[in-house]
């Protein structure tokens, strides 16, 4: 880690390729605002910033605290890479020629959601769980039950998300996380 670290220092920004663990799910772009020129022209629906104070550490985090642009994309599902690899290698083109290191490839300017993730709910003991089967970017009305720890309810407030949320996981790890829909600018 403190070799990555080390170039990281170096670069003026980073694009981070990864997919996710899960049964389903969009693309996603994870970064703060002052990505938000670059992935405006990324074919992905979905960005979200806020990461840092649910999930600290990741390689966005870091160039974020340095000053400078780090972007996650999240191409997909691991069980899925022939489905991830074109968006993948079509951001990639999308960010060596934002930064002029390639000649610039189509931009694609679609409507993105924008979601600030601003809370991680752990699995505090064995009661914990899910009132159903929620899905990954689902739109939850206000007062909608999310689930329960035992001894506290977790109901949605006004433009709430749910992302990631997890069944079957262990004590301590994440029940799933929360994020507010805000206008992308």
């Amino acid at each position: 880690a403190h070799g990555l670290v080390e170039v990281l220092s170096r670069c003026d920004a980073c694009l981070d390729i990864h997919s996710y663990t899960g049964a389903e799910g969009p693309p996603f772009l994870i970064c703060e605002p002052s990505g938000f020129p670059v992935v405006q022209m990324m074919n992905v629906e979905v960005v979200s910033t806020g990461w840092a104070h649910a999930q600290p550490g990741a390689t966005d985090d870091f160039m974020h605290s340095l000053g400078k642009v780090g972007i996650c994309l999240e191409a997909g599902v691991k069980s899925e890479p022939e489905l991830n690899a074109p968006l993948a290698y079509d951001c990639a083109l999308q960010f060596l020629g934002h930064y002029e290191l390639i000649t610039p490839p189509q931009v694609y300017r679609k409507a993105q959601r924008h979601l600030v993730v601003y809370e991680q709910v752990l699995k505090k003991n064995e009661e914990g769980a899910l009132a159903r089967n929620f899905h990954t970017f689902e739109r939850l009305e206000e007062g909608t039950l999310i689930g329960h720890d035992g001894l506290r309810e977790y109901r949605a407030v006004a433009s709430d998300v749910i992302l990631f949320p997890r069944e079957r996981c262990l004590v301590g790890q994440s029940l799933f996380l929360r994020a507010r829909e805000l206008p992308l600018s």
